[in-house]
């Protein structure tokens, strides 16, 4: 679906410079030694975006993560996407922050004869859901300019809030089965899984749900695992926080299990830290001998400091007021 005359194709928010280095948006710690570098953890070396390119046309499934608030990693997976496209691809594009249920909607606005990518954001209600749309705006521009499809990968909120208080089981034994989320987790994947929730929520996660949570986190992978085999005309691109594109328990995972003959490559676009030079210090332990993530692209962070130092700030004047 190529939008019409006189819409040209946007390009990310994000320019090369002329001797081929990256114009960040976010500064901080733009000058790091690894910004802008890819590390191919397969084989672990350094290798261009254009080899990087080459290889993820070859996958079934593009895995891009993110952190949500850096506009670098948006920038830059319009630039994947776009590059699949120049390659020949013609990827779905399914998207963490737009709902399963919101499919009707998205359908209709895109198969408007004026489709404005603003009115895709009004009827998905991103803002009002805690999306930053100014950052995701220029993304899914970009992917609908190129005419791809796009779908939301997420369960509902309301679903998910229901699996955190109640039960897994909210989604019913049989789909459980066929979303294989009636296979135990290893020990080892849930141990990381419930750290890396207690670090995401600064510490703060109430102890009392977070088996829920945790219920909730296996779910959601599994719904967005099953939205990318549902798309999978010419290959589907997700786009997701890191934490759902790892390869050894988030989504890769459902994906070897229901379709072990597709192929995935899992990007995470990853903030530089003061004081760390070497691509491995960035790799978290993995649940088994598959590295976490198959590729780490290196960039700037979105903001200076801790980030769980600016909640706890953001906790301490909510208490003064």
């Amino acid at each position: 679906m190529i939008l019409g005359l006189g819409c040209a194709l946007p390009l990310p928010n994000q320019a090369q410079t002329k001797d081929g280095g990256i114009e960040w948006q976010s500064d901080h710690l733009s000058g790091h030694a690894l910004a802008g570098k890819v590390w191919d953890t397969a084989n672990t070396r350094f290798i261009t975006p254009a080899t990087l390119y080459v290889q993820l046309r070859d996958a079934d499934f593009v895995l891009l993560g993110e952190v949500h608030a850096n506009p670098d990693h948006h920038a830059l997976q319009a630039r994947v996407i776009q590059q699949l496209v120049a390659r020949g691809g013609r990827p779905a594009v399914l998207f963490e922050m737009l709902e399963r249920d919101q499919q009707a909607a998205i359908g209709r606005t895109l198969a408007q004869d004026s489709k404005s990518v603003d009115c895709l954001g009004k009827v998905t209600r991103m803002s009002a859901r805690g999306w930053p749309w100014p950052l995701y705006r220029p993304l899914i521009e970009t992917v609908m300019a190129l005419g791809l499809p796009i779908a939301g990968a997420d369960l509902s909120r309301a679903t998910v809030d229901r699996i955190v208080a109640e039960d897994p089981d909210v989604l019913g034994a049989g789909r459980m089965w066929r979303l294989a989320l009636d296979v135990q987790m290893a020990a080892r994947s849930e141990e990381i899984m419930r750290a890396d929730i207690v670090a995401a929520h600064c510490g703060y996660a109430p102890h009392a749900r977070l088996d829920g949570m945790v219920a909730a986190q296996r779910a959601r992978d599994a719904i967005f695992a099953d939205t990318l085999l549902a798309q999978d005309n010419d290959g589907a691109v997700l786009i997701a926080g890191n934490g759902h594109v790892r390869n050894d328990f988030a989504v890769p995972a459902y994906l070897r299990r229901r379709a072990p003959g597709k192929t995935t490559a899992s990007v995470a676009f990853t903030e530089v830290a003061a004081g760390q030079t070497a691509p491995g210090d960035y790799l978290p332990a993995a649940a088994d001998d598959r590295a976490a993530f198959d590729y780490l692209w290196f960039t700037p962070g979105s903001q200076p400091g801790d980030a769980c130092a600016r909640f706890e700030e953001s906790l301490r004047k909510l208490r003064q007021r």
